[in-house]
């Protein structure tokens, strides 16, 4: 056990140093038994308004499933989002987008196996794109998902989940902060999470996240953006959860305090899916002994 968290430590370490530097041939055919829609039949480029249609579709189909939230109504939402990635008339940026929102439907809903194949075909689409923010968003999830899995204990068929997570969230990382993308920070979330689960100190990273997201071009692009001030408030808000947890691990109970009080008021700001999750966990943390 401790030799595992010794390596998790020394792999977290290497992707922070380098951090720093920073289809089915009908639409109406069923699902495959994975879980994830095979890949369309290749050939000529599909007009610019169907594919507009196509991707209209799946956008609709991608904000159900977002919204869902027990297990029944992920259940439902993944059908649709299911149906959209089978039109053979998407383009391939919307396919890997997609697939990356299915991948987290299914994590949510528990469905591992389906999660990592999602992951994994949205990363191997991914690798012969050419849009930087495409491969950023497949090796996202596809690195949380390993993540999720080597700190919740789900099997997985991907050799070594571990550097797997920690690889594809460093190349995310990198793409994401040369493109200035504010996913940049998400990026850093995860990753922040697999230091702790490393037993390493992660305040410094949470507090850079916290400063950095009150810097004028972020609050500029917010004031533009009602979508994008709700995703800052909600990284912020993530943040501020971590260090509090950092805190009161630390047994820092009136920082803690003060910073589950920024979290509560900032993922409420939000409005995202998971708010009252984090919620209970903080209650939960504040009434635990220490």
């Amino acid at each position: 056990m401790n030799s595992g968290r010794s390596r998790l430590r020394r792999l977290v370490l290497l992707a922070m140093a380098a951090t720093a530097c920073d289809r089915t041939p009908e639409t109406s055919a069923p699902a495959s038994a994975s879980g994830v829609p095979p890949a369309p039949p290749s050939g000529m480029s599909p007009p610019s308004v169907a594919k507009q249609d196509a991707a209209a579709a799946l956008r609709r189909a991608e904000q159900a499933a977002v919204a869902a939230h027990s297990p029944a109504e992920l259940s439902r939402a993944i059908e649709p989002l299911l149906a959209a990635l089978a039109d053979e008339r998407l383009g391939l940026d919307d396919r890997v987008g997609g697939l990356a929102t299915l991948a987290g439907a299914y994590r949510r809903r528990g469905s591992w196996p389906e999660a990592e194949r999602a992951a994994t075909r949205a990363m191997a689409l991914a690798d012969t794109t050419k849009d930087p923010r495409t491969k950023a968003r497949a090796k996202l999830e596809f690195g949380t998902t390993m993540l999720l899995a080597v700190e919740e204990h789900h099997p997985v068929e991907t050799p070594d989940p571990a550097l797997a997570a920690l690889t594809t969230l460093d190349a995310a990382a990198k793409l994401y902060e040369s493109q200035g993308s504010v996913d940049f920070y998400a990026t850093l979330l995860a990753i922040a999470r697999a230091l702790e689960l490393a037993g390493d100190d992660t305040r410094q990273m949470y507090a850079r996240i916290t400063r950095e997201l009150v810097q004028e071009k972020w609050i500029a692009a917010a004031r533009a953006s009602p979508e994008l001030a709700r995703h800052v408030d909600y990284l912020r808000g993530r943040a501020f959860f971590g260090l509090g947890s950092a805190e009161l691990a630390r047994k820092n109970r009136a920082h803690a305090v003060e910073h589950f009080d920024a979290a509560r008021e900032l993922l409420t700001a939000s409005q995202a899916y998971d708010v009252a999750s984090f919620v209970e966990r903080m209650d939960e943390l504040l009434e635990r002994p220490r």
